[in-house]
Formats: structure tokens, sequence, C-alpha cells
């Protein structure tokens, strides 16, 4: 999304790692480019894993700019991973799902999958868990032959008020196809607000039991939310949990909070 060398994009990757600087104990970084770039999109990544420091990519389906790409391309998009593999940056996160200003025929995961099996020492995150596709997502995770793959679940928290049902359906889909171990939160915080009454939802949040006996879906324990609420994204962004938690009183970021509203505001 207009992001070579640090160009015009939501969130710059300089502007975060500057953030990052703040909390290095908690906060991860991830670069963005645009693969029909071509020669400058790999220029672009180079820069970010070399200077910025990068701790993962984030991709974005074609919509504002048109040009069509696929994450299982070998012209333009397998050597953006290879320039992660030789840096040591292990996550790439996409898009998918939610089309809005996305092409939709771009934002489901058949190219996701293929990627993965093709890249299987990165991982790969599908954030919004592909909604409201999530069971063909999690349909594929469960097929594969691989272990690399991760639902994200940011932009998602609002059904627990307006569809619990619905929202009971996904995580137990996700549960199914994916495990406790592979899904991963998510809020959107900067796009959204403060993201406190998400986090109240979820750990309240429970499947009720006709659906659960009706889909035969996992339980959703507390275990199952700790993984979800931070473990599994502290293991694949290498973050240490007890220091990172010792930590978070000291840095800048935490002494910069405005404590006037606490809990944020849900949204209607």
């Amino acid at each position: 999304m207009g992001a070579a060398f640090d160009g015009v994009d939501l969130f710059p990757p300089r502007e975060a790692a500057f953030i990052r600087s703040m909390a290095p104990s908690r906060i991860r970084v991830l670069g963005t480019v645009d693969p029909p770039d071509g020669a400058s999109a790999i220029e672009s990544l180079i820069y970010q894993c070399e200077t910025i420091k990068i701790d993962g990519l984030k991709l974005y389906p074609p919509g504002p700019d048109a040009r069509g790409w696929v994450l299982d391309d070998e012209k333009n998009t397998y050597p953006l991973l290879e320039v992660l593999r030789r840096h040591g940056v292990k996550n790439v996160c996409v898009h998918k799902g939610l089309p809005g200003l996305f092409l939709e025929q771009y934002c489901h995961t058949d190219d996701l999958v293929r990627a993965a099996a093709a890249f299987p020492d990165l991982n790969f995150i599908a954030f919004h868990s592909a909604f409201p596709w999530e069971a063909e997502l999690a349909g594929q995770a469960k097929a594969a032959k691989v272990k690399n793959l991760y639902a994200e679940l940011s932009s998602l928290a609002r059904m627990m008020r307006t569809d619990p049902a619905r929202y009971s359906v996904l995580i137990g889909n996700l549960l199914d196809g994916f495990g406790a171990d592979h899904i991963i939160w998510g809020t959107d915080t900067p796009v959204i607000g403060p993201p406190h009454w998400q986090i109240e939802a979820f750990q309240t949040f429970t499947i009720p039991e006709e659906l659960a006996a009706q889909y035969h879906f996992s339980r959703l324990t507390p275990e199952v939310k700790n993984k979800i609420f931070g473990e599994n994204a502290a293991r694949i962004f290498g973050i240490d949990i007890a220091a990172a938690r010792q930590a978070i009183e000291g840095n800048l970021l935490y002494k910069l909070r405005d404590d006037r509203n606490p809990s944020g505001a849900a949204p209607l």
C-alpha cells in the first residue's frame, strides 16, 4: 500500500520502529511492500529488514491499487519471501477476508495455503481469519500437511455483542481447523480505538452449549484463551512474556499512556 522506502502508507514501518523503541520488550514491527512493484519492492524490503529491522511483513490484497497479485506468485511474491528467509524474518501477515476496499477475489485463501506449503520455515498469518470465509480457511488449514498457518482475529470483536452466535461459529471453526496453538488475538487498535472492551468481552465469552454440541466445537477454556490472547503470538514473534511483563512499567510507552479513559468504549 504505497510502502516503498517508507512512502505514503497507513502505518509506515519507520514510524512503527520508533514506537517499538519505546517498548522494545513487547512491540514488534511489520514491514510492508506492494508485490507488483517487482524489483523496487524487493529493494524496499531489504532496506526494511536491514535498516528498520522489521519483525515480520504485512501484505494487503489489491484494492486501491488494482494490480492483481497472489501470495503464491513465483515471479513477484516468492522473491519477497526469499528476502525474509535470508534475513531471518519468519512471519508473513496477510489481509484476508473483509473485502471492503479490496478486490474480493484476492481476499480468499488458496494462495496463502500454497505459499505456506512452499515456505514451511515461515509462518503465514491470515489477518481477520478470512472472515466471512473462515470455514474455508479452517478447512484448508486442517487438510494442509504444514503447520505454519495461523488465523488472526482483529476487527471481529464487535460480533461478540452484535451476533454472538456467529462469533461462536467463527471461533469454533478456527479451533477445529487450526487448534488452539494457531489462533492469534488482534484488535486493530490503531484504527478503531482502545482495545480494552474487546479484551473484556473475550475474557467472558463462551460458546453456547447447544452450538458446541451441534457442531462438535472444542471448548473455549481459560487455557485456550490465554494461548489466543498472547502466548501464541509471543511464541512466533520471540517475546519472553515474563521479561516483557517485568519491563512494562519501565518503558516510555507505558509512561506516556493516557489513564483518563483506561477501559475504552465499545462501539454501538
